[in-house]
């Protein structure tokens, strides 16, 4: 995801570099989701299953809540005065930025967390011969 956020930031505004962006963060969210569920359920068992999705399903509702508010406030910082818009990359290059610098951050957080090391489920043995 922060690959695909500063290709945005660095790269000149075109369809090329709208298209890189887009595949490479929807790849990223995408796969982020469907191993969410294994990890969770890997890590934290069945028993708190639903509480630990919802808490991470939290996640994402909570970032754009954030990130939107932030975006829209470095935004109106660029306008200029005499028209009221902002037209061109600068607008929302800082925002880019912010939110690559956010997703390398939690990656960091991710690396430094400790792990536990989950042994394999072992399958109960018969005896051969006994009933």
């Amino acid at each position: 995801m922060a690959v695909a956020l500063l290709v945005s930031a660095l790269l000149p505004p075109s369809r090329t570099a709208l298209a890189c962006t887009v595949s490479v963060a929807a790849a990223a969210y995408g796969a982020s989701w469907v191993l969410l569920l294994g990890i969770l359920a890997d890590v934290g068992g069945g028993t708190h299953f639903g509480k630990n999705y919802g808490l991470m399903a939290m996640g994402p509702a909570l970032s754009g809540t954030v990130f939107n508010s932030l975006s829209a406030h470095l935004y109106t910082q660029r306008i200029d005065s005499d028209s009221g818009v902002c037209v061109g990359a600068h607008c929302y290059r800082s925002v880019f930025f912010l939110t690559a610098g956010a997703a390398a951050l939690g990656y960091v957080i991710l690396l430094m967390t400790p792990t536990q090391s989950l042994a394999p489920p072992t399958m109960p043995t018969t005896r051969s011969g006994s009933r």
